[in-house]
């Protein structure tokens, strides 16, 4: 019922919100992603070597011991927090577009009219 709708200023911020958000996921992904590529240099590893877990092995024997250990499972929690923080993006990324679509469906704009891909 339109009684119960929020009003257009409310969603508009949460528009807003979505946004900041997605940007606030999208920096920590990035700081997760440089710090990762860090800790893969300070191992020896690089993304480039066709196995990670061969060169994941390489790089604890040149370490060694237990300060290869902790920098490997350092190393799995922040690939496993990146991953999870993109997948959030992207959460946040198609929530904000369907909360666009909503408010371009609520002032009677179509998505042609703005330059917006339309999915079939």
């Amino acid at each position: 019922p339109p009684s119960l709708r929020r009003p257009a200023r409310a969603r508009c911020r949460d528009t807003m919100s979505a946004e900041e958000r997605a940007a606030a996921a999208e920096a920590l992904a990035e700081q997760m992603s440089a710090r990762l590529a860090a800790l893969e240099a300070t191992v020896g590893l690089s993304n480039d070597s066709g196995s990670s877990e061969g060169g994941a092995a390489a790089g604890a024997a040149a370490v060694g011991g237990e300060a290869a250990a902790a920098l490997l499972e350092e190393n799995a929690a922040l690939k496993e927090r990146c991953g999870k923080l993109e997948y959030r993006v992207n959460i946040l990324l198609r929530s904000l577009e369907a909360a666009e679509a909503q408010l371009r469906a609520a002032r009677g704009v179509r998505a042609e009219d703005v330059g917006v891909a339309v999915d079939a």
